[in-house]
């Protein structure tokens, strides 16, 4: 795990600034999400919409680069 941490920092990332941000839901939203792929597309596209009104906003002040993923990592299990 530390040598693809290096790996990511030496060779993949770029040397400037990385900003990550996370959306969390309350756990009953969180659990309806596990289970019902429609909501949590309507959930995940208000969230990307800000973010990308905030890199609309970055662009004008100077600030360039960004990128939108997403991972339901543990979700399912983590939905209890």
């Amino acid at each position: 795990m530390t040598e693809r941490a290096a790996h990511l920092v030496d060779a993949v990332l770029p040397r400037v600034r990385v900003r990550q941000w996370v959306l969390t839901v309350p756990y009953r939203l969180r659990y309806q999400m596990a289970w019902n792929h429609g909501l949590s597309r309507a959930v995940l596209g208000v969230y990307a919409r800000l973010l990308d009104v905030y890199a609309r906003g970055a662009r004008e002040r100077g600030i360039d680069g960004g990128q939108t993923g997403w991972s339901r990592r543990c979700s399912a299990r983590a939905a209890h």
